[in-house]
């Protein structure tokens, strides 16, 4: 029975023990301090005594904790490629936007009279409505005559 006695006293003494920490911890912030324990902390150390239990189990710990390593690994691995993806997207728009700002001045009128004729001819006979053969298309002096 003495057992239990020393057993009960300690965990007295660390449940008032954590008490006054959670009342000084309220009274830095400048909070009104709460009756209770602190539930988040529970809930933490209940979690973090579930996931050492998985891990360091005597019959499946070491497949656990080498599984755990490999899928760790993997996701690393896969969020590389992701971020290498990402900066050779990024690296080839740049490139492209360098490239168009580089080549915006250039001249997009056609080189001579036959150009512009065959230029005004491919739009116009796209429509399968308009005879070919009964329209006249020439150029003269970057004029279009039809």
């Amino acid at each position: 029975m003495k057992l239990f006695e020393g057993w009960r006293s300690a965990a007295a003494a660390r449940r008032e023990a954590g008490r006054r920490l959670d009342r000084a911890a309220a009274g830095l912030r400048g909070e009104e301090p709460k009756g209770g324990p602190p539930v988040g902390a529970l809930v933490l150390g209940a979690l973090g005594g579930a996931f050492a239990a998985f891990l360091l189990d005597p019959q499946r710990g070491k497949a656990r904790r080498a599984r755990l390593r490999d899928q760790s690994a993997a996701a690393l691995r896969r969020v590389g490629r992701q971020t290498e993806r990402v900066g050779r997207l990024v690296g080839s728009r740049v490139s492209g936007a360098q490239q168009a700002l580089a080549n915006r001045e250039t001249d997009t009128s056609p080189a001579n009279d036959a150009t512009l004729t065959e230029k005004v001819e491919s739009e116009l006979f796209r429509d399968p409505s308009i005879p070919k053969g009964s329209i006249n298309i020439n150029a003269e002096n970057g004029v279009v005559v039809i």
